[in-house]
């Protein structure tokens, strides 16, 4: 109702979809004609010209990128068995022993083949240690030849792509059995309760 004219616009997307996709918008102005195309909340149409905007089109086009599945991903699981010693196994495999009284006293994960912009960390919980920090991808966990247990661990995923993606992860714990399935982070196991790790499992599943 004040007859005020536009003179020029712009559009851009929001929310947690928004990357997956691109709009796109032209307008037709005054003495001009059709504009150029703009995207993504560049300017379209003039200013301090007195120029109107007579007609606009807007659309949304999924992105190319988006429409790329994610990569499987497949890992290498080392695992370093008390009087056994090294191991190696597969991405779901069960890593370790069962009711054999055998502590897990290191263990090391690698993404393998590697996905580009993908990659991992893992931690774990040493006896007469506490808690290790974070550690990348292919180097121990825990020890070789000082007899100490592993009482828990947690893994989670890094770099450009790991939102893509979860990480799954179950121990075998002594006296207890089989832990609940874990996730992204999330600790699994004991700490103080003296109770070793006999085994674990883990898994990377692509989101959706």
């Amino acid at each position: 109702g004040q007859a005020k004219r536009i003179e020029g616009f712009a559009v851009r997307l929001s929310g947690p979809e928004a990357a997956n996709y691109n709009v796109f918008y032209t307008a037709h102005i005054q003495n001009i004609g059709d504009t150029e195309v703009s995207s993504n909340g560049e300017y379209c149409g003039s200013r301090g010209k007195g120029l109107r905007v007579e007609g606009l089109k807007v659309w949304i086009v999924r992105s190319a990128l988006a429409s790329q599945p994610a990569a499987p991903v497949g890992l290498k699981v080392l695992a370093h068995i008390q009087g056994i010693g090294d191991r190696t196994f597969s991405d779901r495999e069960y890593a370790g022993t069962r009711a054999q009284g055998r502590r897990v006293e290191g263990f090391q994960i690698k993404i393998e083949p590697p996905v580009a912009g993908l990659n991992l960390q893992y931690m774990a919980h040493v006896e007469g240690v506490g808690d290790t920090a974070w550690i990348s991808e292919g180097e121990l966990a825990g020890f070789r030849g000082k007899a100490k247990r592993i009482e828990g661990f947690a893994v989670r995923l890094t770099g450009s792509e790991a939102d893509k993606y979860d990480v799954f992860y179950t121990a075998h714990i002594q006296n207890v059995g089989d832990t609940p399935v874990t996730a992204n982070g999330q600790y699994c196991g004991t700490r103080g309760k003296g109770l070793r790790v006999e085994g674990v499992t883990v898994w990377v599943e692509a989101k959706g």
